[in-house]
């Protein structure tokens, strides 16, 4: 009895023993996670938006808006804290009539493709959603995916200073040739899959237009809209897009002590 009790506590012994040496995550390397709110609109009804914030002082503030016909949380994923923990201040909203922006008023099915009304009032939202970064000076970056990129035209035309773009799997439809090239456009990243035929073939086009300040990655792989991002590949080149834009557009923005800026 005493050797199987002792073998029992060398087994128990070992085991805390394997569990001690496992490696924990360092910190600020965990995913965030986020504050859930309920945002006024312009017309009375409530948004929900999560906000997600880094450890330590944001690098800059990042929005990342889903595909129409989803909702934040089930576009983005873990990949919102992930970019939060990575030093940055991360709002990932849910657009009307999607996830837990159910209001009363929009209980109605929301249209499969959304309207040229839908995209200017993305871009108007997206503008307010920008203004609620608790550091309003911090360089600014938008992502979208799918349709919602149709918000980016009128988003640009809002007093807002962006610093990075990203159009992941963007649609095959007409209205993408609304993104007009200008001096204003900052850094864009297009992200499709060779899967998508029409979604390619726009995001080639659009690379075309902007080549002095697009990147464009397309995958041979993967669904269109939000199952894109459910590569790693996309997701980490994503993130570190971002890393690297915004560290550089943060090197112009403070130049080096001494010497004046450009």
């Amino acid at each position: 009895m005493f050797c199987a009790a002792a073998r029992r506590a060398a087994r128990w012994f070992t085991t805390l023993l394997c569990l001690g040496s496992l490696a924990l995550p360092a910190a600020g390397d965990s995913p965030a996670m986020p504050e859930h709110r309920m945002v006024a609109d312009s017309d009375g009804t409530y948004l929900h938006v999560a906000h997600y914030r880094p450890p330590g002082p944001p690098s800059g503030v990042v929005l990342l808006i889903h595909d129409w016909g989803s909702s934040g949380s089930q576009c983005w994923g873990s990949l919102a804290g992930e970019i939060a923990a990575a030093g940055f201040e991360v709002i990932v909203p849910d657009l009307p009539g999607h996830g837990r922006s159910l209001v009363p008023e929009l209980l109605q099915p929301v249209p499969s493709v959304p309207s040229r009304a839908d995209a200017v009032g993305m871009g108007r939202r997206a503008a307010a959603w920008l203004s609620l970064a608790e550091a309003p000076s911090a360089l600014a970056a938008v992502a979208c995916v799918g349709w919602a990129g149709l918000l980016l035209p009128h988003l640009l035309g809002e007093t807002v200073d962006l610093h990075a773009i990203v159009w992941v799997a963007p649609p095959g439809d007409p209205r993408t040739s609304d993104l007009e090239s200008s001096e204003a456009m900052p850094p864009f990243l297009l992200v499709a899959s060779q899967e998508d035929v029409a979604g390619s073939r726009v995001a080639e086009a659009l690379f075309s237009r902007f080549n002095a300040r697009a990147e464009l990655r397309v995958f041979r792989r993967g669904p269109a809209g939000c199952g894109l991002l459910a590569l790693q590949p996309v997701r980490a080149g994503l993130l570190a897009w971002l890393r690297e834009t915004l560290s550089a557009a943060a090197r112009v923005s403070t130049p080096a002590a001494g010497r004046p800026a450009p």
